[in-house]
């Protein structure tokens, strides 16, 4: 339930997202999908909902200019009823906007502006603000929405609800209770991270996975992916609720001149050309190569391929151009105004790949867990692949010779 309501919170594009969590904290945290919410503890939960309350409201940046609060047992909350809220908000004098269900129900989620946060203090044990709001009517504004908003307290009312025929289609969707009732360590399936943009192949976040004494990588600040040459329309919408404000583009200058990214307004891009001093074959010689059948059998064959990328990884830690671009992104990512931030290169698997496993490694996650993230990229590029495969056998070449070494391989990262 909790996780479905922070799927709904995600797509409103709010600033900072504060989980508050109480009983069973750990396992809880270990069990959801996190991607830019910042989890806090509350040290003492058994004083009920309204010392969340305020846990929440105190860690929220002073930047902040109000607050939604949601409840993690209402699996019906819906983003249209958030939208609504904000809209009242913009629109309204008065500092808390709350809905008014037309099938009845209680008035949540509410937003509150900061002078109002005073109010939570009022607040007693588990009523939250509700009685709060009846002694103070002149400060609240009411939206009329669709539908209801039930709290779910017991597994007969969650029985109920899931057997009711009419749910509004708010219910729980089947990623969300896949999620919760996998086992809670080493179970992060690379789908539930990636974005499913038709244009930018391999897109996904590099957090979520699990480090070794149990903590988690934070989600919603760092993704990498393939080239950004043909991000457009419906794509490029979903591209920029991932607020990038940092691209870093591993590319070389042919590559990127050949097929130059489509940056977002606003959005800073960097070039960190990583193979800028690579003497042997480059990423642009190798696809061109792949376009003349007769050409990639000289340079392919007998195993070459494979061969030119095993010197191709190791050439990420020992030019100095690799290592300038590696160690720029790096430093970069530590000072929070470049976040979040994207890397790519062509296909977003081999220079990107070692980028995303370098740092999973620094930051703890365990190496199978890295080299599963790293050997992903298969079958998030099979789709693209496909098509090399087609046009190259249509030019009279041999797919497996290309598919020798196009597809990422562990020994490559291990080199």
């Amino acid at each position: 339930m909790l996780q479905h309501v922070l799927d709904v919170v995600s797509v409103a594009g709010f600033a900072e997202i504060i989980v508050v969590l109480g009983h069973n904290a750990d396992e809880i945290e270990r069990r959801l999908l996190w991607r830019s919410e910042r989890c806090v503890r509350n040290p003492d939960p058994d004083a009920g909902l309204s010392s969340s309350l305020r846990v929440g409201l105190d860690n929220l940046s002073p930047a902040s200019e109000a607050a939604l609060i949601l409840l993690g047992d209402q699996p019906l909350v819906r983003a249209e009823v958030v939208e609504s809220l904000l809209a009242g908000f913009s629109s309204s004098a008065l500092p808390i906007v709350v809905p008014r269900y037309k099938a009845g129900g209680g008035a949540n989620p509410l937003l509150i502006h900061r002078l109002a946060w005073p109010l939570a203090r009022e607040a007693r044990a588990d009523r939250g603000l509700g009685p709060v709001l009846r002694d103070h009517p002149n400060l609240v504004v009411e939206i009329d929405v669709e539908g209801s908003n039930p709290d779910i307290d017991t597994p007969e009312e969650l029985a109920a609800l899931e057997a009711s025929p009419d749910r509004r289609g708010g219910w729980i969707p089947p990623l969300v209770r896949r999620t919760c009732t996998h086992p809670p360590r080493r179970t992060d399936t690379h789908p539930d991270r990636s974005l499913q943009l038709a244009s930018v192949p391999n897109l996904r976040d590099v957090g979520g996975l699990t480090t070794a004494d149990g903590r988690r990588v934070r989600t919603g600040l760092l993704f990498r992916s393939a080239a950004l040459d043909r991000l457009e329309g419906a794509d490029a919408v979903e591209f920029a609720r991932l607020r990038i404000q940092t691209i870093y583009d591993f590319r070389t200058e042919t590559e990127r001149t050949d097929r130059p990214d489509r940056v977002p307004a606003d959005t800073r891009y960097v070039v960190a050309d990583v193979l800028d001093g690579l003497a042997g074959h480059t990423p642009g010689q190798i696809q061109e190569a792949m376009r003349n059948p007769t050409v990639a059998r000289e340079v392919f064959r007998d195993g070459k391929g494979a061969a030119m990328f095993v010197a191709q990884y190791r050439a990420f830690i020992s030019l100095d151009s690799a290592r300038g671009a590696f160690g720029r992104v790096f430093r970069d990512l530590a000072d929070e105004g470049c976040r979040p931030a994207l890397i790519h290169c062509m296909g977003g698997k081999d220079r990107t790949g070692w980028a995303a496993a370098s740092l999973l490694l620094l930051l703890g996650v365990p190496a199978d867990l890295v080299m599963a993230d790293f050997m992903a990229s298969n079958a998030h590029l099979q789709p693209m692949f496909q098509s090399f495969f087609d046009d190259f056998a249509a030019r009279g070449g041999d797919p497996d010779l290309i598919a020798e070494f196009l597809w990422v391989r562990p020994e490559y990262l291990e080199s």
